[in-house]
């Protein structure tokens, strides 16, 4: 009897390693997972920071959320010059597997690119200690990225109010939130 019994479910166990195995039952609860980790990279939190840290008015600044190509969630901010502006800037919350090696990867392969296509080492990333598990400042692409070993957060500030102290100062403050 119990070697019938272990017969009949063996197959169904092994079934279920399988699955296992390959990560899952399927993208689905994986994804949605991942989407609620990731929901809100238009937030009022942000929107707070982003209003503190160049003196316009909450109410001026838009959120336009979005889903890049990758399915990560982004969000573009910005203000009109009468405003108090220009502000022009794209938050990118990318919680794929592995973070920190994709975070690692980013940064090392960039850098082989500056020094590749000699654009000096003012175009080379820097470090940025203190902002999550690991941050880097890329001022050719004026974009701060950083992550916590779960979610890599990517802020590009293509304009700022002058009275922000520059971009990469800007991107910190929002990358902190």
């Amino acid at each position: 009897m119990i070697a019938g019994a272990a017969r009949r479910t063996l197959p169904a166990t092994l079934a279920a390693l399988a699955l296992a195995a390959c990560g899952g039952t399927g993208g689905a609860s994986t994804t949605s997972a991942a989407r609620a980790i990731l929901r809100g990279a238009c937030t009022r939190r942000a929107l707070a920071t982003l209003a503190r840290a160049t003196g316009i008015g909450a109410g001026a600044i838009a959120a336009r959320p979005f889903e890049e190509a990758d399915g990560s969630q982004a969000c573009r901010w910005g203000a009109a010059r009468s405003a108090g502006g220009p502000l022009a800037l794209t938050v990118d919350r990318d919680g794929a597997p592995q973070a920190y090696e994709h975070f690692n990867r980013e940064v090392v392969e960039y850098g082989q690119g500056v020094i590749w296509f000699h654009r000096g080492s003012h175009a080379a990333p820097q470090a940025i200690i203190g902002l999550g598990l690991a941050a880097d400042w890329f001022p050719a692409r004026r974009q701060l990225l950083s992550t916590d070993g779960t979610i890599i957060v990517a802020v590009t500030v293509r304009s700022a109010p002058a009275r922000t102290g520059g971009r990469e100062p800007l991107a910190r403050a929002l990358a902190r939130r």
